[in-house]
């Protein structure tokens, strides 16, 4: 999207849909319902000011005490978000002629959120390439059905599954100490896992749920990566940080006095705003911090598409899925999308830059504010415990 304010592809659909479900009032009332929450929902991602369309458009700082406050947040409690790091392979070629070697040559990705929709789609895109995959997911059930969805390998390589809950910060450190192998550089990280809860809930460590996940997890996570990725930029002349944002990141600068929703009304769209915002800012000031290494970190839009935070969002009843036909396509559009960027393009200099879908565009004024990208990088630098580390 850019800074211009053209409205994205996600709040055009969600006008759309809000308009489809006040018009189904011969259906249920619960479809009026859902249409109005579409609206809602494209109104914050754009700052409030997304149009009814018309009948013809139809067409066409660091956690502290203060954080674990009673009221209106839920908490997460420590059994739900209890550290989860196993490794588990994925089984081995069954073939009686095994697969052919990749060309170019087998990459190894590691990708967060990956049991499902576009992670997933992601995932299976580059594993059909003959890419190895690690999927880092929270959930052990949906993550051994995912990776048992991957083509295998060649010879002896193996996808594998790294159990890793990026609302921990404990989890997500022991998942990271499972993948630091000094013999197996990364070539790639896609940060993909999000969340959108309904009301404000606090992540084990105190944070406000979406920026733990979305953000501060992700970073943790890169952080202690690196060192992996650089050793893939040394040994194949570049490695890539794909951050999936959105073009919803559009909106105000990121609220350094209040980043937990402490003192504000928590508005779940205006924090998932906030929470986008921060990947572009961070992807700008990891660039500036791994130059020269080969390392690039871009951040993506991805376009819109049926995904779990959707259906979280409009609900998951028979109403719910009448209004979802509206918006975007299958996630598994998105994997070509995201596998070419992850594995691909090493001709392209794209470092820092923002990508709507495959097209580098300009994000949002506040994202490219140079301050608040440094800004954000100390803070997030105390939060995750790296206070004194910079890169």
């Amino acid at each position: 999207m850019n800074a211009g304010g053209d409205e994205d592809d996600a709040v055009l659909a969600a006008g759309r849909i809000g308009a489809a479900g006040e018009r189904w009032g011969a259906a249920t009332g619960v479809a009026r319902a859902q249409g109005a929450n579409a609206l809602d929902f494209g109104r914050g991602l754009h700052g409030g000011s997304v149009p009814r369309p018309s009948r013809g458009s139809m067409t066409g700082a660091a956690a502290s005490p203060e954080l674990r406050r009673r009221g209106h947040s839920a908490t997460i409690g420590a059994d739900a978000h209890a550290a989860l790091f196993v490794a588990f392979p994925g089984p081995a070629s069954s073939l009686s002629t095994p697969p052919t070697p990749p060309d170019p040559p087998m990459q190894t990705i590691a990708i967060t959120g990956a049991n499902r929709g576009i992670g997933l789609a992601t995932a299976q895109t580059l594993a059909a390439d003959g890419h190895r995959i690690l999927l880092l997911c929270r959930d052990e059930r949906r993550g051994r059905r995912a990776l048992a969805t991957l083509p295998p390998l060649h010879g002896e390589a193996r996808h594998h599954l790294v159990l890793c809950d990026l609302a921990s910060l404990e989890s997500v450190r022991e998942a990271a100490r499972r993948i630091l192998d000094p013999d197996r550089p990364l070539d790639a990280l896609v940060n993909n896992a999000a969340a959108l809860p309904r009301q404000r809930t606090l992540s084990r460590d105190g944070f406000e749920l979406q920026l733990a996940v979305t953000h501060l997890g992700h970073f943790l996570l890169t952080h202690i990566l690196l060192p992996l990725l650089r050793r893939g930029a040394a040994r194949a002349g570049k490695s890539r940080i794909v951050t999936v944002s959105s073009a919803a990141h559009a909106g105000p600068p990121f609220d350094f006095d209040d980043p937990h929703c402490e003192r504000r009304r928590y508005r779940r769209t205006q924090v998932y705003q906030q929470s986008k915002l921060a990947n572009v800012l961070f992807t700008a000031a990891l660039a500036r911090r791994v130059a020269g290494e080969g390392v690039e970190p871009v951040a993506l839009h991805p376009g819109v598409y049926d995904t779990e935070i959707l259906r979280d969002y409009l609900g998951r009843g028979a109403a719910g899925g009448a209004v979802r036909t509206f918006v975007g396509t299958d996630p598994d559009r998105a994997g070509p999308i995201l596998a070419a960027l992850a594995a691909g393009r090493r001709d392209e200099a794209l470092a820092g830059k923002y990508l709507d879908k495959s097209v580098v565009t300009k994000p949002s004024r506040a994202a490219r504010d140079r301050d608040a990208q440094e800004r954000l990088w100390a803070w997030s630098l105390e939060a995750v415990g790296l206070g004194g580390r910079d890169g």
